[in-house]
């Protein structure tokens, strides 16, 4: 039936955590893709599966959907910065132009941000975002619609393309994302990517607390050291192997 072969499309997405094209789910399920390409449009009309580019992942309505393996792994370690930091730490993945938080540890004294309420923040002004958007061939094609611009959250936020770039390329290079001020004003936030089983950034550890507090160079070579030991784990390494956040 149509409706099973489209919610097996569904959980190959799912499953996958991170995005696919065409071919690749034609290779998967054996359909044409000329059918996959019509399951597809109706999917995305109905927001369970996001286009990007030419890939697709799972759309907003699937954005609380994550494989439990990836917060099982990842647990212990946010746990181990929460120790150290005492501020809020969290896991978070991309939907559509949004990074959305599957997981979270915070104190009764943790910075408060809108995305505490909503568990979603734009990627494009975020330390998780921007970390897993420097790993994406069509990153600003993530962000920037069809005729939309970079919203401005603070002053501190970077709305023109070039500098967003020249951020991202950075964040290659060092291994780290950095958020000083530019979604919540005077809050500051370091995050690094986790690297799925196939070899693609699947989600990102992320530190947060306020501008005063948080040291992010620090924060940010913990991040990627937690984000490095929780990758190693979920391609089958050694889970008992900590982060040195000594």
């Amino acid at each position: 039936m149509a409706l099973d072969r489209a919610l097996g499309l569904l959980d190959i997405l799912m499953t996958e955590a991170r995005p696919l094209r065409l071919t690749e789910l034609a290779q998967r399920t054996g359909m044409a893709k000329s059918t996959i390409h019509r399951m597809l449009r109706v999917l995305v009309a109905h927001h369970l599966v996001h286009r990007v580019g030419m890939e697709y992942e799972p759309g907003e309505r699937m954005g609380a959907q994550v494989p439990g393996l990836l917060r099982k792994t990842a647990a212990p370690y946010l746990f181990d910065l929460y120790e150290k930091y005492r501020s809020t730490v969290c896991v978070g993945i991309l939907r559509g132009a949004d990074v959305v938080y599957v997981e979270r540890i915070h104190g009764q004294r943790s910075v408060r941000t809108p995305s505490w309420v909503t568990d979603r923040a734009p990627a494009h002004c975020t330390a998780a975002g921007k970390a897993l958007l420097a790993h994406e061939a069509d990153a600003l094609l993530r962000v920037l619609p069809a005729g939309q611009a970079l919203e401005a959250r603070t002053a501190r936020t970077m709305t023109t393309p070039a500098v967003l770039c020249q951020d991202l390329a950075r964040i290659r290079a060092e291994g780290f994302a950095l958020s000083r001020g530019e979604y919540v004003a005077g809050v500051a936030c370091a995050a690094a990517p986790i690297v799925g089983p196939t070899g693609q950034p699947v989600a990102a550890i992320a530190i947060g607390d306020s501008v005063s507090r948080l040291d992010p160079q620090r924060a940010g070579a913990d991040a990627r050291r937690a984000a490095f030991a929780v990758s190693l784990a979920l391609r089958g390494g050694s889970v008992g192997t900590r982060p040195d956040t000594s």
